[in-house]
């Protein structure tokens, strides 16, 4: 199948965008998002390995720098959400605590 960076790099955008100012829609999107995510490892990795043997597939150095920046910003945004759910995990651990005493 032919892959078409700039459309990737358009429905990862939209898709980070949309999970990040509507966070109860991101179960719905998990499906986009580890599509698009397999699609922008896999020409990441082709380009490497075209990179290492001197092919000239692959997807352009820009192309590169902006989808890794992308990629980037859905890690920040992984990130903070995990941060945020470990500290509402300890607080209901300790509202648990608190309503059995």
């Amino acid at each position: 199948a032919e892959s078409h960076p700039p459309l990737l790099r358009a429905l990862l955008a939209k898709c980070v965008h949309r999970m990040s100012t509507t966070p109860s829609q991101s179960g719905k999107l998990t499906v986009w998002l580890e599509a698009l995510l397999k699609e922008a490892v896999r020409l990441v990795a082709e380009d490497s390995s075209n990179d290492d043997i001197g092919g000239q597939d692959g997807i352009a150095g820009n192309e590169k720098k902006v989808l890794v920046k992308q990629l980037g910003v859905l890690r920040g945004w992984l990130k903070s959400r995990t941060e945020t759910l470990t500290d509402l995990l300890l607080l209901e651990g300790r509202l648990t605590m608190i309503s059995n005493n």
